[in-house]
């Protein structure tokens, strides 16, 4: 992913309210991508989405693979994933 791929997830905000919410789960837990699943489970989080606080996140299987966005950055260790400190700053 590069770092307009990246940057772009910070519409997640615009993003969640057009999907339907029963749907969400269906679709994360059918993805394959973890990076994708993480990814949308933290900007979800960091919007402070009401679909996201209704998620079963027992469901969603985020595997045990540590992922760099960017090589420098900051960690999250609740997604074990570092991305780039704007991304992380981010409103």
């Amino acid at each position: 992913m590069n770092e307009d791929g990246y940057k772009n997830t910070a519409n997640i905000k615009v993003y969640l309210t057009t999907i339907r919410p029963n749907l969400i789960p269906t679709l994360l837990e059918a993805c394959a991508s973890q990076k994708v699943k993480t990814l949308f489970l933290y900007m979800a989080e960091k919007a402070g989405h009401s679909r996201y606080r209704a998620l079963k996140l027992d469901n969603i299987n985020l595997g045990t693979s540590r992922f760099m966005i960017t090589p420098t950055g900051k960690y999250i260790n609740k997604y074990n994933m570092t991305i780039s400190k704007e991304l992380a700053e981010y409103e």
